[in-house]
């Protein structure tokens, strides 16, 4: 089991907070949006649809009294893995390899398997 803060914001190459309109990106957004985006590929069931729409529920903090966003959950490794592939397979950050490469990182407990010799 791991800990992992949803609402950890996400920064740039330089190591600076993403801004989307007022508010910092955070990991929490990044995850919400990846369980809940569409998905094309056919083997994909309803049940499990819903499954990742209530996984999404969960990340999010619903306590009025709250100044965060998301929560800070412990989670499997397989909850880990479904959270990593699904932001890979998201189209909105598909493209970005600073979002993608930054969220893994975060769900990995702040390590990514490095290569230099693969690059």
């Amino acid at each position: 089991m791991q800990i992992v803060d949803f609402n950890t914001p996400i920064l740039d190459v330089f190591d600076k907070e993403i801004i989307l309109g007022d508010e910092p990106l955070r990991l929490g957004h990044i995850c919400v949006n990846s369980l809940t985006a569409s998905e094309d590929d056919e083997d994909v069931t309803p049940t499990k649809k819903l499954r990742w729409f209530r996984f999404a529920q969960k990340l999010i903090d619903h306590d009025p009294n709250s100044d965060r966003e998301f929560k800070e959950k412990e989670l499997s490794p397989q909850q880990v893995e479904i959270l990593g592939n699904r932001v890979e397979k998201n189209p909105m950050y598909k493209g970005s390899i600073t979002i993608f490469a930054r969220a893994k990182e975060l769900l990995n407990g702040g390590a990514v398997a490095e290569d230099e010799d693969e690059l």
